[in-house]
Order: structure tokens, then C-alpha cells, then sequence
């Protein structure tokens, strides 16, 4: 379960996330709504760590993870798929997916995948795309969240 806790987030002066609280129980599916620059984004690199929060906290499992790095964060099982083309352009698809397993020990057994499929220099792929590939990268890090 994740619990998020008052968390208040600003970019310079601009308060951006203001006494968000909620949880997600283990097993549940729960979708973040709104329009445009109301803090969607902000609210889940809040969660991964990527972005810190001035006040709040995160809690995963009953374990506060506020002050953990978003690597930490990671190898505790939470997953992020960024929404852009966040991934390494010049890496074949099966080099990014390799990313996402680097935190497991045994990601060998975990990894079959194609080694037909590229990705260019402007970071398209050539066979697939690249949405699946960063959801493929992070459903292989078996996150919790």
C-alpha cells in the first residue's frame, strides 16, 4: 500500500501540489485526473522522488520512503513510465529494457526479448513503440506501485 500524506510541492514560488493526500491500497488501480498543468506529473516524480515535496510524507508499505532517492525508491518497488520519450535514444530496445532490470539479481531468467528491435538516434522505434518499451522496462522491474 502506498499512503501519501499532506504533501506540498513548489517550483520556485509556485505551490504546485498543496496538502494532496491519499492512499492506494495493494492490488488497486487508481487514476490521477485533470486538465493540463494541474500537477499530475509533479505529483508522481513527487512519489518516485524524482521531484522533492517541502512538506508530507510517502509512506510504502508502512515504511516512510520521504527522504529515499528515487533509486532507492525504485529497488523498493515503485515504477514510473514518463509520458515523453524519457528513454536512452541511442540504446536498442532490449539495452532499455536492460535498464529497468539492472536492480535485480536475477533478471536473466526475467528477459526475453527480441533483439530484432531498434531504436534510432531520434529515439523512434522501428518495430514497436516506444510506449510499450517503457512499459515494458518497468512491468520488468516487477514494481509494487
Amino acid at each position: 500500500m502506498i499512503e501519501v500524506n499532506q504533501i506540498n510541492q513548489y517550483y520556485g514560488s509556485s505551490h504546485t501540489l498543496r496538502d494532496v493526500s491519499f492512499s492506494v491500497p495493494k492490488g488497486a488501480v487508481t487514476t490521477v485526473l485533470g486538465r493540463n498543468g494541474v500537477g499530475k506529473t509533479t505529483l508522481l516524480k513527487c512519489l518516485m522522488g524524482v521531484v522533492g515535496s517541502k512538506s508530507g510524507s510517502v509512506m510504502l508499505d508502512g515504511r516512510d520512503i520521504t527522504s529515499e532517492t528515487p533509486f532507492n525508491r525504485a529497488k523498493l518497488g515503485i515504477g514510473y513510465v514518463p509520458q515523453g520519450r524519457e528513454i536512452f535514444s541511442r540504446l536498442t530496445v532490449e539495452e532499455n529494457l536492460l535498464m529497468g532490470l539492472a536492480t535485480k539479481k536475477r533478471f536473466s531468467k526475467c528477459f526475453q526479448y527480441s533483439k530484432t528491435c531498434y531504436i534510432d538516434a531520434a529515439g523512434i522505434c522501428q518495430a514497436g513503440n516506444n510506449s510499450s518499451s517503457r512499459l515494458d522496462e518497468r512491468l520488468r522491474c516487477l514494481p509494487k506501485f
